[in-house]
């Protein structure tokens, strides 16, 4: 018994819930993944912002910008998030330069990514 329940009981018997039970497990340890955008470019004159909003994040879980490649250092990152409950948070501004990846925990609720090409010449980012 754990905590006067049946340890039986969180066993289930059918590949329906057992399946079911993966699905939720993955989400818990964070190993379950969705692409949200994918391979986009994005053509920025410098000083521009692009805005990804995300309204439907169900889970906490983590966001995952890649800047695959970039023509200036000065391209960054920062991801925004309001949770359901009403909880705001922000990663702050991530420098990614010409490349590189930024990963950020984020609340069940809506999330926005930013991505921004602070240089004073024209930029190009591929995600």
């Amino acid at each position: 018994m754990i905590a006067g329940i049946p340890a039986g009981y969180f066993y289930m018997n059918n590949s329906s819930s057992n399946s079911q039970y993966s699905s939720l497990q993955s989400i818990v340890s964070l190993s379950q993944t969705e692409t949200l955008v994918n391979s986009q470019t994005i053509s920025q004159p410098a000083g521009y912002y692009t805005y990804y909003t995300f309204n439907n994040i169900n889970y906490a879980e983590y966001i995952t910008v890649d800047i695959s490649s970039s023509t200036t250092s000065n391209t960054w990152v920062e991801i925004i998030g309001s949770s359901s409950n009403g909880i705001s948070y922000s990663s702050g501004k991530i420098t990614v330069g010409y490349s590189g990846t930024v990963s950020y925990p984020v609340l069940p609720g809506t999330v926005q990514v930013v991505i921004v090409n602070s240089n004073y010449l024209m930029g190009l980012l591929k995600l």
